[in-house]
């Protein structure tokens, strides 16, 4: 995984009497993650690593605390580091107050209730879902379009 695609989703687990409860997330768009070209998005691209750096998936912040080795990496592989600075500050922020606010909901209606809320609203996705495919007349159907430098291809069989 390509560390642009980390950098996009800051996830965070919320703890409540030391077990692991939820998790929060937020995605963003960084507009230079390093790379042959600005933007990061160059057309001429014939491999992976003309994009950007690589790492794996690691911790941003240990403990609340901002892991400075990570960062500094980041940072000094990108044409605008204080830009991207702030993008991970922000990000990390809204995680820290959706965190606040899970527990509001928490101290107003019980960690049970919260998640019983939490377990319909998915259930309710799912059954909508499954009703809007329901929908779709059986065939076949392809979609296809150029992306970057390579071409997607879907095809999709669908039958009741």
């Amino acid at each position: 995984m390509d560390w642009k695609k980390i950098l996009k989703r800051n996830i965070s687990p919320i703890y409540y009497k030391g077990n692991i409860v939820a998790f929060r997330a937020n995605r963003a768009h960084h507009a230079d993650v390093g790379g042959v070209s600005p933007g990061s998005m160059s057309g001429n691209a014939t491999e992976i690593i003309q994009e950007g750096l690589r790492i794996p998936p690691v911790k941003l912040y240990e403990r609340g605390r901002p892991n400075d080795g990570i960062l500094k990496l980041i940072l000094a592989n990108t044409r605008t580091p204080k830009e991207r600075a702030g993008d991970l500050r922000a990000q990390v922020a809204a995680n820290l107050i959706a965190g606040r606010r899970f527990f509001e909901l928490i101290n107003k209606y019980g960690l049970d209730t919260v998640i019983e809320y939490i377990e319909e609203l998915m259930n309710y996705s799912e059954r909508r879902t499954k009703l809007e495919i329901e929908e779709i007349p059986d065939g076949q159907y392809e979609f296809s379009d150029i992306w970057r430098v390579m071409v997607l291809r879907i095809e999709c069989l669908k039958s009741m």
